[in-house]
C-alpha cells in the first residue's frame, strides 16, 4: 500500500509523544450514529475531556447519552478515536473497553505528555511476587520483605 510507511511513522510518533490528535484516513466500520460519535471524539483536544452528555448534545441528540456510551464501547481504535477522553457528567471515569486503569493512565499521560509511560502497577506487583518466589526457592530472603521460609516436603 503506497504511503503506508508514513502512516506507521505517524502512529508510532503519536503513541510515544501524543502532542496532537492523529489525523489519518480511516475505514472504521459502524453505524451512521457511531461514525458521528467517533468523529466528535476526534475533535476533543489532547489533554481535555468531555462528558457523554456533552457529546450527545454536540450531536444534536441530548437524550442519546447511553447511545454515545455504547458507541464509545464499540470503538476498536483506542488511541486514534480517543474514547478514553469521554467521562461521566459527575467527573467519574465511567467505563472503558480496555480497562479503567489504562484509561486513567492515558488521561494522565495526555495531561503530561513529557512523562514516559509507566508499567502497570499490577505488572510490577506480579514481578515482585515472582522475584520473591524465586528467592525463596533458592533459600534466600525475598527483596519484597517476605520472610517466610521455603516449604519443606
Amino acid at each position: 500500500m503506497p504511503g503506508s510507511s508514513g502512516w506507521a511513522d505517524r502512529i508510532v510518533r503519536f503513541i510515544t509523544a501524543p502532542d496532537q490528535n492523529l489525523d489519518l484516513p480511516l475505514d472504521i466500520r459502524g453505524t451512521a450514529f457511531q461514525a458521528r460519535v467517533w468523529r466528535a471524539l476526534q475533535k476533543i483536544p489532547l489533554g481535555k475531556t468531555a462528558s457523554y452528555s456533552e457529546i450527545a448534545a454536540a450531536l444534536g441528540q441530548p437524550k442519546a447519552v447511553r447511545a454515545v456510551a455504547q458507541a464509545c464501547a464499540a470503538n476498536k481504535l483506542a488511541l486514534i478515536v480517543p474514547c478514553h477522553r469521554v467521562i461521566r457528567s459527575d467527573g467519574d471515569l465511567g467505563g472503558y473497553r480496555w480497562g479503567l486503569e489504562r484509561k486513567r493512565a492515558l488521561l494522565a499521560r495526555e495531561r503530561r505528555p513529557w512523562l514516559p509511560m509507566r508499567r502497570r502497577p499490577e505488572a510490577a506487583a506480579v514481578g515482585a511476587r515472582r522475584r520473591g518466589r524465586l528467592a525463596r526457592r533458592r533459600g534466600r530472603r525475598s527483596t519484597s520483605g517476605d520472610m517466610r521460609q521455603p516449604r519443606r516436603c
